[in-house]
This record gives C-alpha cells, sequence and structure tokens, in this order.
C-alpha cells in the first residue's frame, strides 16, 4: 500500500484516480438515471485495506516481545524471533508466549471494520493450534517479563495470565504445520476487538499468543528481523465514515478515502423533486492522523546520546520539531557540522526547526539560518507556521533579546494573525525556552505574551527544549494556573547532550518529569485528539504515554 501521508502529513492520493472514480460513478448513475441512493451507496461502499507492518510505507508502530517461564526476568523485546510454547525447554512443562501490538491509528474513528488479518513469517511450525486472545493492560516492549508488564508493575499473575492480564473471549488461531509466510484471519470476536481498538485508541493494548497445554512449539519472526517482509503485519479492510442528509431529497453520503484525495469536504447528495435542497456531505476534513516526532538539545560531541536518539527516528518518513540547541558549543557553522549532522543530519528533509540560545552564540545564529535555508524561516525572524494533518503548528522563536517576544511585538502580532488566518480545532506551537520549567533554568516568563495569544485562539499543546530532561505540565493559562482551556506543556530537552538532574521539588502542575532518560516524543495528531509517547534510547526504560482531546 502507498504512504497516504506525505512529508508533512498531508495526504496525497492521486487526484486523477479520485476524478476518474468519482467521474465514472456520476457517469453510470446520469446514464441509469437511479435513485440518488444508488450512487451514494457506490461511494461509501468502497473498502480501503491497510497493511501495518514495520518499515513498509513508513509505518512504525508495532510493538512485540515474549514471556518465559524459563526466564521470567529477562526480556525478549529485542529478539529477532519469539515463540509460543506449553513445553519450553522441552520437558520441563514450562509455558512460553509471545506478545503484538499494533498502533492503528491511521484508521479513521467511526470506520467499518470489515475483515482483519494477521501474516506471520512462520520460523518453526506447529500442529498445534494456539488462540489469539486481547490484553487488557498496558505493556512495554523494552521491560516486559514473565513477572511485570513493564517497570515498576507486576502481571496480576505470572505469565499474564489473570483475568486482569488477558481476555478469554479468542480473536482467532495461529495453527501452521509449514513455515514460510502464512496468514491467519480474525474470528468475529478478533473483528470487533479491532472496531473498539480504533474507536477507542487508549485500550489497545494488544494481543498475547499462548497454550499452557500445547507441546509442539511456534516461533515468528519479530519487527527486529532484518526482513522487512517478514516481520508481524496486521492487515485491515474497512470503510471510512462519511454521511449528510438532505432536506426535500434522499440522505447524501461521501466517502471518506475520495475526499481525502481532494483534501476538501464531502459532496453531499442533491435534492429531488420540486425545490428540494441536497445534503452536505462531511468527512473531507477526517484525515489520517499525523505523527510529529520532537526534541532539543542535541549535537553534543562530547556526548553518544544524540547518537542513540537519531536511531530512533530511523525508518519513520514523519517530520520532527527540533526544539533548538542543535549545535554545541556554540553553534558555529564548525559545531554544526561536526557534532549535529553526523548523529541527525540524515534526517534534515523532514526537520522543521526552532533556534534555541546556542544558535545566538553565533552573530545572528547565521551558521543556523544557513544550515536549514528555507525550512527555518526568514533568518531576521526565526518563526513561521506549516499544516500537518488536521493541525496547525506554529514554530516561535523564545531568543527574545534578538527577536522581540512582549505584547505587541513585530513576533506577537504575526503570531495572532496567524492564528486568526488558520483557525484549525487543534493547534501546537514550539519554541526553545519553556515558560514553564521546575528545572534549573526556571521559567521563561518573557514568553508570557506569545503563551497568552495561543490562549486567546484556543491552542491546545506547546513543545520546548532547553532544560536537559522530560517535562509534562498540567493544561494552564499564561499565569500557571489549570484552567479547563489550558495549554499542555512538554519540555523535551532529551536529544542527547548531557541531562541535568533536578534540584528543586516538583511543582503541583508539573505531571511527571525524568532527567535521566534521552529519547523523543512521539505525538500523534487526530482530527479533534492527540497522543503522546516519550520514547527512550534501547536500554532506558522510562516513558510517559496519554490521550487528550483538543478544546
Amino acid at each position: 500500500m502507498r504512504n497516504p501521508l506525505d512529508s508533512k502529513g498531508r495526504v496525497h492520493e492521486s487526484r486523477g484516480l479520485a476524478l476518474l472514480v468519482v467521474g465514472s460513478l456520476l457517469a453510470a448513475a446520469c446514464a441509469e438515471d437511479p435513485p440518488l441512493g444508488r450512487v451514494s451507496a457506490a461511494l461509501t461502499a468502497t473498502p480501503q485495506t491497510i497493511k501495518f507492518q514495520d518499515g513498509s510505507n513508513g509505518y512504525e508502530g508495532t510493538s512485540d516481545t515474549a514471556l518465559s517461564q524459563s526466564s521470567p526476568t529477562v526480556n525478549f523485546g529485542s529478539a529477532t524471533t519469539v515463540s509460543a510454547d506449553g513445553d519450553e525447554p522441552s520437558g520441563s512443562g514450562q509455558d512460553s508466549s509471545f506478545l503484538l501490538r499494533w498502533d492503528l491509528g491511521a484508521i479513521p474513528v467511526g470506520s467499518g471494520i470489515q475483515s482483519a488479518s494477521i501474516t506471520l513469517r512462520i520460523a518453526n511450525a506447529s500442529s498445534n493450534s494456539y488462540p489469539i486472545v486481547a490484553l487488557l493492560r498496558p505493556w512495554s516492549e523494552s521491560t516486559a517479563t514473565w513477572q511485570q508488564p513493564q517497570s515498576g508493575t507486576s502481571w496480576q499473575s505470572a505469565g499474564a495470565i489473570g483475568a486482569a492480564d488477558r481476555a478469554t473471549t479468542s480473536m482467532g488461531a495461529l495453527t501452521s504445520s509449514t513455515t514460510g509466510t502464512v496468514t491467519f484471519a480474525l474470528n468475529a470476536s478478533g473483528i470487533a476487538k479491532i472496531s473498539e481498538w480504533v474507536n477507542e485508541p487508549a485500550k489497545n493494548f494488544g494481543l498475547v499468543v499462548a497454550s499452557a497445554t500445547n507441546t509442539n512449539g511456534l516461533d515468528i519472526a519479530t519487527r527486529e528481523d532484518g526482513n522487512v517482509s517478514y516481520r508481524p503485519a496486521l492487515n485491515v479492510t474497512f470503510t471510512a465514515p462519511g454521511t449528510g442528509s438532505g432536506t426535500g431529497g434522499t440522505t447524501g453520503t461521501t466517502d471518506a478515502a475520495v475526499d481525502r484525495a481532494f483534501d476538501v469536504a464531502g459532496t453531499g447528495g442533491a435534492g429531488t423533486g420540486g425545490a428540494g435542497t441536497g445534503g452536505a456531505g462531511t468527512g473531507g476534513a477526517s484525515e489520517l492522523p499525523a505523527v510529529l516526532y520532537a526534541a532539543g538539545d542535541v549535537g553534543d560531541c562530547a556526548e553518544t546520546a544524540d547518537t542513540d536518539t537519531g536511531l530512533l527516528l530511523d525508518g519513520s518518513t514523519d517530520p520532527i520539531a527540533l526544539l533548538g540547541d542543535i549545535g554545541y558549543p556554540n553553534g558555529t557553522a564548525a559545531d554544526l557540522a561536526n557534532c549535529f549532522d553526523p548523529v541527525w543530519g540524515r534526517h534534515k528533509p523532514r526537520i522543521h526547526p526552532s533556534p534555541g540560545n546556542h544558535e545566538y552564540l553565533s552573530a545572528n545564529a547565521a551558521p543556523y539560518f544557513a544550515y536549514f535555508g528555507a525550512a527555518a524561516g526568514d533568518p531576521t525572524k526565526g518563526y513561521y507556521s506549516y499544516e500537518l494533518g488536521a493541525w496547525h503548528i506554529v514554530v516561535v522563536n523564545s531568543n527574545c533579546t534578538n527577536v522581540a517576544c512582549s505584547a505587541g511585538s513585530a513576533q506577537e502580532q504575526w503570531l495572532r494573525q496567524d492564528l486568526a488566518a488558520h483557525p484549525s480545532s487543534c493547534t501546537l506551537a514550539y519554541w526553545h525556552h519553556p515558560l514553564f520549567n521546575s528545572g534549573h533554568h526556571g521559567n521563561a516568563t518573557n514568553m508570557k505574551p506569545i503563551w497568552q495569544a495561543l490562549m486567546d485562539f484556543n491552542a491546545d499543546v506547546v513543545l520546548s527544549g532547553h532544560e536537559h530532561g522530560y517535562q509534562r505540565w498540567k493544561p494552564m493559562n499564561a499565569s500557571g494556573t489549570t484552567v479547563s482551556n489550558g495549554i499542555t506543556e512538554f519540555i523535551a530537552g532529551t536529544g542527547g547532550t548531557t541531562l541535568v538532574g533536578f534540584t528543586n521539588g516538583k511543582p503541583a502542575n508539573n505531571v511527571i518529569r525524568d532527567a535521566a532518560t534521552p529519547g523523543v516524543l512521539k505525538l500523534t495528531l487526530r482530527k479533534s485528539s492527540f497522543d503522546w509517547q516519550f520514547v527512550p534510547i534501547a536500554g532506558k526504560t522510562f516513558t510517559d504515554t496519554g490521550t487528550a482531546s483538543c478544546h
């Protein structure tokens, strides 16, 4: 399947194909003069199929690992094969199982799931049948073991066999007496579970394949296999939502996939009889979710963690919000060439940068603007905006002694004009210096006017770097008071430079913080909500995940 998103997350289906399909359907309708309902049915009945497989079309949303009773404290998240067996090692009577999860955010909420199947590369065949059941609690690929789903927690019963660990209804079964690539269809319960995961992503904890009674093990390749085609795949066929109603005519409907091909609102059904008014179709605004990665404080030749964070971004084609301080120590051309480019430079075509204070240690941050070119905006400003999926993204320059941030300043007035011109239902902004910060740098209070402008236009999220660590704050106004329409701030100064521990107590509004884990923040931006996940480098276990709605 062709990747449905371009480097900025916009849908780039073929307009020509969409026009041909719609034109053909309408031509047929006019030739036969059928009831309008026939045309509407033809438009909405076209199913779509997505294959979720790591490394295929830029997808990177699979998690897999194994649980082994004989190695109860060992994590298998980096293994290239995992197994399910009721007698491993042979003759021991001990169990092993494997866990799988796919991020299904590319399927619009409200879609009708028609079928689903799992494709696996069988490394060791088995004559036994292994049931597939849903898991009921979150787990971590990098820390799950027989004893725990993730660091600091335990399964209700070791091996994820408790009633609070897994469901009892089978979603299907894996049986293969031959090795090679095999596809297993999910049953009606499995299809219903996929639908639940699409509509309620917070309940998607994936599945477990296990049997305590089988004695002939089943081994499969994992997402870590070097051959992309061998990695576990979930195949889902669905029809996207999109309906409208007409006054004096029949109900108008559109296919959201066709709407997205045009990137405009759907076309409703025309009214029939007299002065009937056609229904207005919807679904054009229901774009596929977009993913945005974010981190700052990268490119330090004295450190190696920025190499590791750069590796986290490999295999993805999604855009990156760079949160400043990317050429230590002084933002010179040599610093960028020697310290940033070797570790993150390969990702430059999809980076949308914001400047940090280290960039301005070189006059006017000239090397920074020369390195990124037009992607960094006007060199005299360093602020700009862009669209990502259904979201409006604003990049602010928080170096306020170089580019003013005060109320009434050119930047603040531009921000208000930009937000007024882009009345998106979801808005995200980012810059280097955080307004709210429980680390040693403290609050960047000169960013209050910028925050207030964002509040006035119902923005949802702000990202910052500068403080070398990770923080998430409750939704707040510019004064730091939690309010229902407040902005959620994330600090992700975790790109790879030296992390700095906290010496102050954690404020009540600072939900979570960590100063020991390099990594990147992954945001999944939906039409009216967003998910976040802090992704640590290999060998680290701290994470932070959640979902919130836009204002």
